[in-house]
């Protein structure tokens, strides 16, 4: 399935080679609540007024043993980059990959989705996908290693809560990780432009692989011929609908017990 982008990698910003930053309110928030562990510094900008959002951050960071340092705007840009960043960031250590085995581990009859993205390229529709299928209840996210977005600073800042409580592996083949799927009994779906089966006749079965492609040209030919099944959304010719969107319906599908 083509789908549209949203723009580039943002707010990334490399610290001894393995350091990214969630910047926002929102996002320094949650990045402090559920995995202070990986928190390794909290940046506030220095201001004459007071705030009572960056004060009570302050207080968290405290409370969770992160050390604060007061900042100039000018400072906070050249680490996260041009972005609404609300005078608050964190600096994270580097994100911590599953074992793409491990996300296909489940108990007996119990329901697992696997998401599995090909080379989706703006951070910001993986934050969003990853957060989608936290919200309901998938296994996880499979991306490629390389010609693909990585949870950066830009795809944990989308995902806020998702990108501490889902697993999301990166493999060097993708191929290789969905006939690892199959023969594990999961059948393999893939979202297609066209030619596809229409969501209403779908049924998931309890083990799925669900398969998105990039944003530019869909699914590769080659993984697409090991998908069991195609599905095309909508019967208006979307092809250009949002890679995040469609996925988005297809989990929600999944999780309805579609």
């Amino acid at each position: 399935m083509a789908v549209v982008g949203s723009g580039g990698r943002l707010g990334q910003a490399g610290v001894g080679g393995s350091v990214s930053w969630t910047y926002g309110i929102q996002a320094v928030e949650t990045a402090l609540r559920e995995e202070p562990e990986q928190v390794q510094e909290l940046w506030i900008v220095r201001s004459r007024r007071s705030s009572v959002s960056r004060e009570r951050l302050s207080r968290l960071a405290s409370d969770r043993g992160v050390r604060v340092r007061t900042v100039s705007d000018d400072q906070l840009r050249r680490a996260v980059g041009d972005v609404v960043h609300q005078g608050v960031a964190v600096r994270l250590a580097e994100f911590a990959y599953a074992e793409a085995e491990a996300l296909l581990l489940h108990e007996a009859n119990a329901r697992s989705l696997v998401v599995v993205l090909d080379r989706v390229q703006d951070p910001r529709n993986l934050g969003a996908i990853m957060r989608t299928a936290q919200a309901f209840g998938a296994s996880g996210v499979v991306i490629p290693r390389h010609r693909a977005a990585g949870v950066t600073a830009a795809a944990r800042k989308v995902a806020a809560g998702a990108a501490t409580l889902l697993p999301v592996a990166r493999v060097t083949n993708l191929s290789h990780f969905v006939q690892l799927a199959k023969d594990r009994g999961y059948w393999v779906h893939a979202a297609v432009a066209s030619g596809g089966a229409a969501l209403r006749d779908v049924s998931f079965p309890d083990r799925t692989v669900l398969v998105m492609g990039a944003e530019s040209d869909g699914v590769r030919e080659k993984l697409e011929a090991q998908c069991d099944v195609r599905i095309t959304l909508g019967a208006h010719g979307l092809e250009s609908l949002n890679v995040s969107v469609a996925a988005g319906i297809l989990i929600w599908w999944w999780a309805e017990g579609g």
